[in-house]
């Protein structure tokens, strides 16, 4: 998503078959899995949308009816422990709250052509260039002006000379004991 940033469709799924070999097979489970409807990349983005939902419904459908057929095989985790484990779209709050953030930290974006000052500060905010104060990792994100990925997605901890995007910040465990 980084790489894609905010150019067209038109632009960039060319590009992305191509490198991916033109293979017709992984075509066609690109577009059913991801409810894409024929040449998506050209229509207008409201049609694209029509199109798509009736898609969407269709895939989520299908999954259903495939789960309900599977379920005695499907082991399930209680819910507090997907909840604990889970990395997806964890909030600078949460990630203060456990520690694995701390006041002080820099921030940087993933893509590392990006060049952004940004630090988490005391009052559990992100402060980007010295100046503008976010409560989030998305209202900072956006700032930016960055509207494809989400604030978890983009932002990264400037650590030991390198960067560590935030699920991997979260999979390495807290680095401070978790707040009370």
């Amino acid at each position: 998503n980084v790489q894609i940033s905010d150019r067209a469709p038109a632009e960039y799924w060319p590009e992305l078959v191509t490198e991916r070999g033109g293979d017709s097979a992984w075509m066609k489970k690109q577009r059913h899995w991801h409810a894409l409807p024929d040449q998506w990349h050209l229509l207008p983005y409201e049609e694209f949308l029509a199109q798509r939902r009736k898609l969407i419904s269709r895939v989520t459908r299908e999954a259903f009816e495939q789960l309900g057929h599977d379920s005695q095989s499907i082991p399930i985790a209680p819910l507090e422990m997907v909840a604990e484990t889970s990395t997806d779209e964890a909030s600078l709050a949460t990630l203060l709250d456990r520690g694995y953030l701390v006041p002080g930290d820099q921030l940087d974006p993933v893509d590392p052509e990006w060049v952004v000052d940004a630090v988490v500060t005391e009052d559990g905010t992100i402060q980007i260039d010295g100046v503008h104060e976010f409560d989030s990792l998305d209202d900072a994100a956006r700032f930016l002006e960055v509207t494809n990925v989400s604030g978890f997605e983009f932002w990264a901890l400037e650590k030991d000379g390198g960067i560590a995007p935030l699920p991997e910040v979260i999979s390495n465990g807290p680095r401070v004991e978790a707040a009370s």
